[in-house]
């Protein structure tokens, strides 16, 4: 009798062993976020009624994502999350506010070695949603994650509008922006996913307010930047749900990597009980080589290159401040002036301080500017927020007195 306990007792203790060892972490990760609209834990409940066959497609569409990490928003708590991703293969961290019906939270790959952090419960302003705080330790250094769904209302109108709506989002800023903070003046790589209602196109003041670069690791990038949502046939003007990388974790992300999940054309018509947003996902390699510097364009090359960060240089032909536009741009125009340019610099009237009067100060001057090719009307441009995306220096200029 004493064997068969002895022998149980080993088989247990193996058995337990087994279960708690972490998986190998991957090098390579995927990370996606996806807000599931009202994901309620029970068929026919929740704001958008669903049976249990709209259920299967979203778990079909759930297995789709193929990532490591999945941000998830309007979580009706784990018995909703389970309904797409099995336990078996799913391993779950969910805000702590469980009578909250639109909770925001992750899956990860079952094993995968993880922290979890308490909530970012200043998010929840008046009584609304917080953020998920988690870190996924990585071969490559670790990787903390803040999963949100802010409020809704105010997706491009001015922050400082007179609305409910903006006022709430204004503080859910503030408090996104300390944790941002915080975050770039510790060692780990981090990022923000999740649905922030909020369009980054130029020249948002919510986007500029985060990245702002100070401390030098808020220097973010948006990989949404410059891209149209292809989400249920490309209806959607600008995106909404981003993924925003610290500039370690920039230096990780694979290029090309970016996707949207479409749903397939089988289930457009149950698009009411689906989701009106797509998954987003990209792929981050830690032990990835640093990226090359940006390449070195003339302003007619600039064109091919869209949605790729270079360095353009080229002559200010033209110089325009105009302060009679929303947002009081000023275009610098390279090598031709307006309506001939190849490309164009742009500055909005929020960041013209730290230039000075760039239409002054650069004019028929040769520079360099470095920053995100985005197309305009079909015309090339970078939006420049700080001055050290504009250089001068090793760029010839014109002998005095031969300046156009």
């Amino acid at each position: 009798m004493r064997r068969v306990v002895l022998l149980v007792m080993v088989v247990l203790t193996t058995a337990s062993a087994v279960r708690s060892t972490p998986i190998a972490a991957p090098a390579r990760l995927r990370l996606a976020t996806w807000n599931v609209a009202w994901l309620d834990r029970a068929e026919g409940g929740g704001h958008v009624r669903r049976s249990a066959a709209d259920y299967e497609r979203l778990r079909r569409h759930a297995g789709r994502i193929d990532a490591d990490v999945v941000a998830l928003q309007e979580i009706d708590g784990p018995g909703a999350a389970r309904r797409l991703f099995d336990a078996s293969v799913w391993d779950l961290h969910l805000t702590g506010d469980a009578g909250n019906r639109q909770r925001t939270g992750f899956v990860f790959r079952r094993g995968l070695p993880v922290t979890r952090h308490p909530d970012v419960a200043d998010l929840a302003v008046g009584s609304r949603r917080r953020g998920a705080d988690l870190t996924v330790h990585l071969p490559g250094g670790d990787l903390r994650l803040l999963a949100v769904h802010l409020k809704s209302g105010c997706q491009h109108d001015a922050l400082s509008a007179d609305r409910e709506e903006c006022a709430i989002l204004r503080r859910q800023l503030a408090v996104l922006e300390g944790w941002i903070d915080a975050r770039a003046r510790e060692p780990a790589a981090f990022a923000v996913i999740g649905d922030f209602n909020r369009q980054f196109e130029p020249p948002d003041r919510f986007w500029a307010a985060i990245d702002d670069g100070d401390p030098p690791e808020a220097d973010l990038v948006a990989v949404t930047e410059a891209r149209r949502p292809a989400c249920w046939g490309g209806r959607y003007r600008a995106f909404i749900d981003h993924i925003v990388l610290s500039r370690k974790a920039a230096g990780w992300l694979v290029p090309g990597s970016f996707r949207t999940i479409d749903y397939v054309p089988a289930d457009a018509r149950f698009e009411a009980v689906l989701s009106d947003h797509c998954p987003l996902a990209v792929d981050l390699d830690t032990l990835r080589a640093p990226p090359a510097a940006p390449p070195r364009l003339r302003p007619d090359e600039a064109a091919a290159h869209a949605g790729e960060t270079a360095t353009v240089c080229g002559r200010v032909a033209g110089a325009t401040f105009a302060r009679t536009i929303r947002g009081q741009p000023t275009f610098l125009n390279l090598d031709r002036p307006h309506p001939d340019q190849p490309f164009t610099v742009v500055i909005w009237g929020d960041d013209r301080p730290a230039f000075g009067d760039p239409e002054v100060e650069f004019a028929g001057r040769a520079i360099c500017v470095t920053g995100l090719i985005r197309l305009y009307k079909g015309k090339p441009e970078i939006v420049v927020r700080r001055p050290g995306e504009i250089s001068t220096g090793g760029v010839t200029d014109p002998p005095p007195g031969r300046r156009p």
